[in-house]
């Protein structure tokens, strides 16, 4: 008989604490392949946010882009920025201008973070790569091909 009360015991405090799981606010970058082609008019990218748990309040997410083989400035728009999520909001994105040049240059990287949030936590995935296909590249190749 005492087996079976710590058992029901340990049910009963596994259910508590999801539910007080279910209670919070987690915000996390939706994990996918982002990839830009540089050429493409009006060219942007667009990295997906998510919100999980409890969304019952407006939450502010700060993000910085990060270089890597791509240059803010030159290849991208590097100004770090925020995204709003409103009461009962599950998605947002993250728009990144992406800039073309008439450089010959391989496919480029860089890096999106999520940095804080008012409200709740970050989950997971706060950091995802996006990918420029470079235009001249994709050209070039195509020309030698033949």
């Amino acid at each position: 008989m005492k087996a079976t009360c710590v058992c029901i015991l340990a049910a009963i405090i596994a259910i508590k604490a999801d539910q007080a799981e279910g209670n919070r606010e987690s915000v996390f970058i939706h994990f996918e392949r982002y990839a830009v082609n540089e050429g493409d008019p009006g060219a942007v990218a667009r990295v997906r946010v998510d919100r999980v748990g409890l969304a019952n309040r407006r939450t502010t997410v700060s993000y910085s882009l990060l270089e890597d083989t791509a240059t803010a400035g030159d290849d991208f728009d590097g100004i770090p920025g925020t995204v709003t999520f409103e009461a009962d909001e599950r998605t947002q994105y993250i728009r990144i201008p992406i800039f073309d040049d008439s450089e010959l240059e391989s496919n480029e990287m860089f890096e999106v973070r999520l940095d804080h949030t008012d409200n709740g936590s970050l989950g997971e995935t706060r950091q995802v790569a996006v990918y420029i296909m470079d235009d001249e590249l994709k050209a070039y190749l195509q020309a030698n091909q033949r």
